[in-house]
């Protein structure tokens, strides 16, 4: 008999708590720090009291990973003495933060009984590209695959997924040090939109868009459209940070060819996490392709 499979996933893949429960998925929390505070992602602080907290001090948070120690307490609790207990974990990308690395070391820091029931897999991802990945996961648990085999569709899905955000205000992009002065300064006074996607594992600037922010909106919706004979229509996912008219907007214009093809469209809130680096008004559309990514276009 196959042992019981734990799927776990840390709290940047932006999953509802509604579908947490619902899929049985395990969720361990980033940090979120405010100077010398410091509060668990998801469980003492969500996107709302961080915007708060900002408003308050004009000191954008930064945010800290799971530690080794953390993640060995977590791996011995799920699989418990009987070793009858195999954990999936993937979380946030390892080029995005440590918190991969961390899961590895544990592993490697526990005995042979007990690591042999751990599989990691760098998600190369973040938010509800993660939880696309999650899903997916928890798709195949529930079919009946062993962790083995779910471990290697997992990794086969990894480079397909497309997760882009478009940012309407510069203001947080600036005071992480993601873009200059000039940068923040020309892209209001013009009104440019970037659009961010995750690209082997890292955020790049794929895309500008010039206007009313409806027209990066747009552009995301001509993304999905111009690929969707190419896509995994299980799960689609629009995900905000705060950009409730904008996340309506999205979903009222994709066409009948999205909306009756993919099973479930899943409107999700950013978490701290992605909601710290991009800032109010950011939203994305996130998707699986058929075949790897090749470019960011």
């Amino acid at each position: 008999m196959s042992n019981k499979i734990v799927i776990l996933s840390d709290s940047t893949c932006d999953l509802s708590l509604e579908t947490i429960k619902d899929r049985k998925i395990e969720i361990v929390p980033l940090k979120v720090c405010f100077n010398t505070n410091t509060y668990l992602d998801g469980v003492e602080i969500n996107t709302v009291k961080m915007y708060e907290l900002y408003n308050q001090s004009k000191i954008l948070p930064k945010t800290a990973g799971v530690t080794c120690e953390e993640f060995m307490n977590l791996f011995k609790k799920l699989i418990g003495e009987n070793n009858d207990v195999d954990v999936i974990y993937t979380g946030i990308g390892s080029k995005l933060s440590s918190t991969y690395q961390q899961a590895l070391l544990a592993k490697q820091n526990l005995d042979e009984n007990l690591s042999s029931h751990i599989y990691l897999i760098d998600s190369n991802n973040l938010s509800t590209g993660i939880g696309l990945l999650v899903l997916k996961m928890c798709d195949m648990r529930d079919m009946g695959y062993d962790a083995l085999k779910i471990f290697q569709e997992a990794n086969k899905i990894v480079p397909c997924i497309r997760a882009q955000f478009s940012v309407k205000d510069l203001t947080f992009l600036h005071k992480g040090g993601r873009c200059s002065g000039t940068t923040r300064f020309f892209g209001t006074m013009l009104r440019i939109h970037p659009i961010l996607r995750v690209f082997n594992g890292q955020i790049i600037l794929s895309e500008k868009s010039f206007g009313n922010y409806e027209k990066a909106l747009k552009l995301q919706i001509e993304d999905i459209s111009k690929n969707i004979n190419n896509v995994d229509t299980d799960y689609l996912f629009i995900t905000h940070s705060m950009a409730d008219e904008e996340a309506t907007f999205i979903y009222n214009n994709l066409p009948s060819s999205i909306k009756d093809n993919f099973k479930n469209i899943m409107i999700t809130k950013a978490g701290c996490v992605i909601s710290s680096h991009c800032g109010k008004h950011t939203i994305g559309i996130l998707y699986i392709k058929k075949e790897p990514l090749l470019t960011d276009k």
